[in-house]
């Protein structure tokens, strides 16, 4: 188990690395392939004190190719979500919101920030290094938020560092479902999920 978890961690750090050195960030063409990858089988969870969260999916072999990057809002509940997407030499990334935006998540400037309600939950896209949050209607993205603060909850009630079960509980179960093929194929074809850029703020 630990010998898995260990692999989990370093693929991880190897993705971000390519995010925030600018490996994966010079790609702009728009994406009409997903990357061939091999679904998630199992899921680590961390939480760092200032509330910054990564929930990383890996494959039998404890390869990471999809990962949440987590940030909370002042009443230190999960309030925006990046997906990241690696493998084939690409990196993509989808970033949602829930409730008024987090600024603290992105870089770049929005031509306007929405005042969206508590419960709204929206899409972050950018296009020019220009942002764009636009409120959607997604049961799917509606629940990933559910379970992504269940989870954060449930890891608050365990000892701090990674956690890596042999058997997920329910929302880590409803996490990995979420990140299926098809949803991948959805995201890619609502424009949501996109090459990643500068404009989102990544853990180091």
């Amino acid at each position: 188990m630990k010998n898995l978890l260990r692999k989990m961690i370093i693929a991880c750090l190897a993705a971000s690395a390519a995010l925030t050195t600018g490996t994966a960030l010079a790609q702009s063409s728009p994406e009409t392939e997903l990357p061939k990858i091999e679904e998630a089988r199992n899921i680590g969870i961390s939480f760092n004190r200032k509330g910054a969260g990564r929930i990383l999916a890996a494959d039998r072999e404890g390869k990471v190719h999809q990962y949440l990057e987590i940030w909370e809002d002042d009443k230190k509940s999960p309030n925006v979500v990046t997906y990241i997407l690696v493998g084939d030499g690409k990196t993509l990334t989808a970033t949602w919101g829930r409730g008024p935006v987090n600024t603290s998540a992105f870089r770049c400037k929005a031509e306007s920030v929405p005042q969206f309600g508590e419960k709204s939950v929206w899409v972050a896209t950018s296009s020019g290094g220009v942002l764009t949050f636009k409120e959607i209607e997604d049961n799917d993205i509606k629940g990933l938020f559910a379970n992504v603060i269940q989870a954060r909850r449930d890891f608050d009630r365990e000892v701090g560092g990674w956690n890596q079960r042999r058997m997920a509980n329910t929302p880590e179960k409803n996490i990995l479902t979420l990140l299926k093929e098809k949803n991948r194929k959805k995201w890619l074809e609502l424009g949501w999920l996109r090459p990643a850029t500068t404009c989102v703020q990544h853990f180091s």
